[in-house]
């Protein structure tokens, strides 16, 4: 009884292992996506706000090609120059979404303090 215990937890624990590099990847993919969105905002600036988005769609599902499976949900805002992408694990856009926004700001403009701790927030190693 207790060896069937100790596999059934030590295959619970290989499984959580595997779902937590599986989301590690996904997060790393999506910020890789708002990034490159938001950079395709910020290098069509002049242009009609339809070109601006699509070039924005353009940049994500090019950074999402190697991810055919996975389909981004997209939120791009001109306004405030920023680029949301969230992702799941699978096509039909339930369970558990990953998101990542990218914020584009122009250099020696003032970066509120609000955004500075939500960037080192997101450069701290989770454990």
């Amino acid at each position: 009884m207790a060896a069937m215990l100790l596999a059934g937890a030590t295959s619970f624990m290989i499984v959580q292992h595997r779902v937590a590099a599986a989301d590690a990847h996904m997060q790393a993919l999506a910020d890789e996506a708002a990034l490159a969105g938001v950079n395709a905002l910020a290098a069509t600036e002049g242009q009609t706000e339809a070109k601006r988005i699509e070039a924005a769609h353009a940049a994500v599902n090019k950074v999402m090609a190697s991810r055919g499976e996975i389909t981004p949900i997209i939120t791009p805002s001109i306004d405030e120059m920023k680029m949301s992408v969230a992702l799941t694990h699978s096509n039909t856009g339930r369970g558990r979404a990953l998101l990542a926004t990218a914020r584009y700001v122009t250099a020696g403009a003032a970066v509120s303090p609000a955004q500075t701790a939500d960037a080192v927030t997101k450069k701290r190693p989770r454990g």
